[in-house]
């Protein structure tokens, strides 16, 4: 199903099935090395899609191609019917990214952080406290809200920058192993957080080296996860399929 939508004088025509649409995404780096050949995949509104791969197999690149990082050597993408070469700007004013490497200020607290990220997006200062105490406590960082980031263990400062992009009342959230390096108590605590981001209507992306990424996805309530496989350019890459993963619809659901 397509929508129209008009941008100055523009007609676009928008999926509003899927938030995302990649087809034959390729990154050729420096050297000839590739860093992705022939991802394509679709990801659905108001879902959770995982890019599930090794080390090494292009997660990343994907993510920061789609996000507008990185121009794409071939293929296309759009994302909520922009596409990203074309309309980067539009594209980048609808999404949040947390990468795989924290960033935090570490002379900043997780309440600063949280607020400063929003203010930065154009959040009133209000607005920005309001939300940033919603996620801390969603997260269960609100007790250490004051703590200098630099005296917080990797696992709460993982989820600080979680909450930072969380927070942003994006419609496509990209989260780049943002489960990497927690213990289980901190997954659970993440993969809650993203149910109710969800249930407010975002599109969420999400790379994992972990296929147990994607049970927990089932198990904290997502009714329906699509797990894309991306093979190592090494192994000859071909076409990732797709892994459609479902959770029996309850009453508990209604």
């Amino acid at each position: 199903m397509y929508h129209t939508c008009y941008l100055h004088e523009k007609v676009i025509l928008v999926n509003v099935m899927y938030a995302i649409m990649a087809e034959s995404l390729a990154k050729m780096y420096r050297g000839g090395v590739w860093g992705i050949r022939n991802v394509s995949f679709n990801a659905k509104t108001g879902s959770i899609t995982v890019l599930l791969g090794p080390n090494g197999a292009g997660k990343t690149t994907t993510v920061s191609i789609l996000s507008t990082l990185l121009k794409p050597t071939k293929g296309r993408a759009s994302v909520l019917g922009y596409d990203i070469v074309r309309d980067t700007w539009k594209v980048r004013e609808r999404i949040a990214l947390c990468s795989q490497d924290i960033a935090d200020d570490v002379n900043w607290s997780p309440l600063e952080a949280v607020k400063g990220y929003l203010i930065a997006r154009g959040w009133s200062i209000r607005d920005a406290t309001r939300e940033a105490r919603r996620w801390l406590e969603e997260l269960e960082l609100w007790d250490i809200r004051n703590r200098p980031v630099a005296r917080l263990s990797g696992g709460q400062r993982k989820r600080v920058a979680v909450a930072m992009v969380l927070a942003s009342n994006a419609d496509v959230i990209f989260l780049d192993e943002p489960t990497s390096g927690l213990d289980v108590e901190g997954k659970y605590r993440v993969w809650k957080a993203l149910r109710a981001v969800i249930k407010d209507g975002a599109t969420i992306l999400l790379t994992t080296h972990d296929m147990k990424v994607a049970e927990i996805a089932l198990l904290t309530g997502c009714r329906a996860v699509d797990a894309y496989y991306i093979a190592t350019t090494k192994a000859r890459q071909r076409r990732p399929h797709a892994v459609r993963l479902r959770r029996e619809h309850t009453t508990e659901d209604s």
